[in-house]
């Protein structure tokens, strides 16, 4: 979704103090605005931000990154936009991680397929197979 794209664009090469504070900056932002973003980019006003369950990695710990193989697809012929098209996905996201890392590809999976059953209102291409197994993996 659009938040992904946010910290993408504001994914900088930072150390020590200016990374913590960029860090507080960003948990600030998803605390006070997540819920109202999810809910205009889904046009939907039944979104609930679950912070309970919401983590935030920095560039100074091991990161996996996970992203899907549909992302840069388009779902349909018209419009034809991705839901994370290429510079903006986590090809883009891992390319500024720093070592130790590591890049996992669900590659016949879409953005939603590791999310929701519910599609309603979504635009992102998605996979035709089982979900569950993928689900867990993203999971933990």
């Amino acid at each position: 979704m659009v938040l992904g794209r946010i910290i993408i664009y504001a994914l900088r090469y930072m150390r020590g103090p200016k990374e913590v504070r960029f860090a507080g900056s960003v948990a600030n932002w998803i605390a006070e605005n997540l819920e109202s973003a999810l809910a205009e980019n889904l046009k939907r006003n039944d979104v609930k931000a679950n912070l309970e369950q919401f983590d935030v990695a920095g560039h100074s710990i091991p990161v996996a990154v996970i992203g899907t193989g549909l992302g840069p697809k388009p779902a349909s012929i018209f419009p034809p936009i991705p839901c994370a098209p290429d510079g903006f996905n986590h090809k883009e996201f891992f390319s500024k991680c720093k070592p130790p890392c590591a890049h996992f590809v669900a590659k016949d999976y879409g953005h939603i397929d590791m999310l929701d059953d519910d599609k309603s209102g979504c635009k992102c291409k998605n996979g035709t197979g089982p979900r569950d197994l993928t689900r867990r993996t993203v999971g933990g």
